[in-house]
């Protein structure tokens, strides 16, 4: 069984070079182990022109390999270097990558129940660089890691803990939506002060608006309300279109009948009218929450039905155990 989430080192993974000079073609290979070789002056370390993706291969009952929604990780791989001016990654590339570390990795998927296999592609600029200018050669890699739980044990049963900052993970500066390096590194210190307070992790708010609720660090958030509906923040140029939060609106629109709603929700809503909150990613898959607290309140959750509901259905599609009416899964073959 896989235990946590964390990287295994040594494993073989791909590796692909472009340089807009010589050629438009991706030339890639299996590199067996061992670290990367960069410049010093490479432009993704002074400058972070980097972006990357996750998604997850799983062993089902029947002992095929199943991936999920791979196709769209690939569209938003291209949608986040067009937005940070890498060249594009072509999805036969991509999936020839994919295919490649896997094969070589392909049995270290966790048995069926005992975990996934995380699969990290990601790309970056790699030419020396000094000054302010795209880089002319990229790398493309994609790496894999056996995992288990996110929270080892947590948010499952128990649910998470979280604390409302307030503050903007991004400041409107038109990156929000792209899977980039530079989204993730100013919530760092901010969410390991309230991780050794004893929290989960930590919420957002709009760069415009600190009452109203944006992301965690790593997941889109969905609240429950009395009224029945669901609703989620909107994909407003602020937060990640993420992969797992498509997949729960249309099941719980397709297959739950329940309504879902993308719009703005203010903390002081969330505190009056929510009777379930929860969480969505691929690293999280589908979290509840147990408490969501600010500095001046502190909102408690009994209900976890729906995102207990939410999280066996999504596990099941993606383990070949249930029906996949929306043909999100991709079997792959050696």
């Amino acid at each position: 069984m896989a235990q946590g989430f964390k990287f295994q080192e040594g494993l073989p993974y791909y590796l692909a070079k472009f340089d807009r000079e010589i050629s438009q073609k991706w030339q890639g290979q299996i590199v067996e182990s061992g670290d990367l070789k960069i410049s010093p002056a490479a432009a993704v370390l002074s400058y972070g022109q980097t972006i990357f993706e996750g998604t997850k291969a799983f062993r089902g009952k029947d002992g095929n390999i199943r991936l999920f929604r791979p196709r769209d990780n690939a569209k938003r791989l291209q949608c986040s270097a067009s937005i940070v001016g890498l060249p594009l990654v072509p999805e036969s590339d991509f999936f020839e990558g994919l295919k490649l570390v896997l094969d070589k990795n392909i049995d270290l998927v966790p048995n069926y129940g005992d975990g996934s296999l995380y699969i990290r592609p990601l790309e970056f600029g790699s030419n020396p660089l000094l000054g302010q200018t795209l880089a002319q050669e990229a790398t493309f890699l994609i790496w894999v890691s056996p995992v288990g739980e996110y929270f080892a044990g947590k948010g499952k049963e128990s649910g998470l803990r979280l604390r409302f900052v307030g503050r903007p993970r991004v400041a409107g500066t038109g990156i929000g939506e792209a899977k980039v390096a530079a989204n993730y590194v100013g919530s760092l210190v901010l969410r390991d002060k309230w991780v050794n307070k004893g929290y989960s992790d930590i919420v957002f708010g709009k760069s415009d608006n600190p009452h109203v609720i944006t992301e965690s660090a790593g997941s889109n958030a969905f609240v429950y309300l009395k009224d029945g509906s669901v609703v989620t923040p909107p994909l407003d140029g602020e937060i990640l279109a993420g992969v797992t939060r498509d997949s729960v609106i249309q099941l719980l629109k397709s297959e739950f009948k329940i309504p879902v709603i993308e719009r703005q929700i203010e903390f002081k809503e969330i505190e009056k009218h929510a009777q379930e909150m929860f969480f969505t990613g691929t690293a999280w898959t589908v979290a509840p929450v147990d408490l969501f607290a600010s500095e001046a309140s502190r909102i408690t959750f009994s209900k976890k039905a729906l995102s207990t509901r939410l999280r066996s259905s999504l596990f099941d599609i993606q383990s070949g155990v249930g029906d996949d009416p929306h043909s999100w899964t991709h079997i792959f073959t050696p």
